[in-house]
């Protein structure tokens, strides 16, 4: 954890509104947009984000993909070019999955709050992309929020990403000024302190799996209207192995790899809110046979910014799946 300096950068961006789960769809427009002009990425992938999505319905969060550039853009009605303000940051690398980012989130919020900044702007994500699935565990991001040091003053240190240059407070500061510096040992010694407090947390990790609450998932279920339909889809177009059917119990089971199984059962519950997503080999190739055999596609296949090929298509029942083949 450290504050520094966010140094000025141009960018273009695009303004999106709906579910943070289309970030990838939304960066390949703005990225296919500026290729067909000849422009691409002079640094990593930026993302603002203005909305809390546990306080506000996911169709209306509101964010800005950002594509940093080294040559001057003609904003039009869509895809604006504009420059980042020099602003004070709190900075944090999540390392592991972006679907346990929330956990790196309320650390930073945690540590904020004990060392008294205040949050002075939206949150944003700077992407690391190397190739690596954002859902590895080697996949890393770094997240950024806008501080101020209440009633004190602020001593940065880096710049963003890539700059390792120190960023030096006027000269007529006193050393006392500095006492947020991260860099400071006593400092360290405060966010030793401050990390032992989050053993409570952490301690599903440290002990290990006997005392672990939850371990791994071993099952999923999707709820839909008729069985048999369900069973022709799953079995003969998606090519799924039936482990399980007992009609009485109005109750359907499929072998999936890493799964103890995928259940399907009549419930009221139909179109899921969560996507699952299958790793293939060909998505091309995958895509081409649903559409031979009529199934809907409600996404087509778009390389993501976060190096993977994804679609997606639904089920007789509305329920979304996701298809993803990671480029090597």
């Amino acid at each position: 954890m450290k504050i520094k300096k966010r140094s000025v950068k141009q960018v273009i961006s695009l303004s999106c509104k709906g579910n943070y789960s289309n970030i990838g769809l939304w960066f390949g427009e703005i990225i296919g947009h500026l290729a067909s002009k000849g422009i691409f990425a002079s640094d990593y992938l930026m993302s603002v984000f203005f909305d809390d999505p546990r306080k506000v319905d996911v169709n209306e969060l509101r964010c800005e993909v950002l594509v940093p550039v080294d040559v001057n853009f003609d904003s039009d009605e869509k895809f604006k070019f504009k420059v980042l303000d020099e602003i004070n940051v709190v900075s944090e690398v999540h390392k592991g999955s972006i679907i346990s980012s929330g956990s790196t989130y309320d650390k930073i919020l945690t540590w904020l709050d004990l060392e008294g900044y205040k949050i002075v702007g939206p949150f944003s994500e700077i992407y690391y992309y190397d190739g690596v699935s954002p859902f590895s565990e080697n996949y890393e991001f770094e997240i950024q929020i806008p501080v101020e040091k209440i009633n004190q003053s602020i001593k940065v240190t880096d710049n963003i990403v890539g700059d390792g240059d120190e960023i030096k407070g006027d000269s007529d500061e006193s050393e006392e000024d500095y006492e947020d510096e991260v860099d400071d040992p006593e400092v360290e010694e405060d966010t030793d302190e401050i990390e032992e407090n989050y053993e409570d947390q952490e301690f599903l990790d440290e002990v290990g799996d006997e005392k672990s609450l939850l371990k791994k998932i071993v099952n999923s279920m999707i709820y839909v209207s008729d069985l048999h339909r369900s069973l022709e889809f799953y079995k003969n177009i998606l090519g799924l192995k039936v482990m399980f059917f007992d009609e009485n119990r109005n109750y359907l089971q499929f072998k999936v790899d890493g799964l103890d199984g995928l259940g399907l059962m009549i419930g009221e519950k139909k179109g899921n809110s969560v996507v699952l997503t299958f790793e293939v080999s060909n998505v091309d190739e995958v895509f081409n046979k649903l559409k031979s055999k009529l199934v809907h596609i409600v996404k087509e296949p778009l390389m993501q910014w976060w190096g993977g090929y994804y679609g997606e298509f639904v089920d007789p029942d509305g329920n979304v799946f996701g298809v993803v083949e990671v480029m090597k």
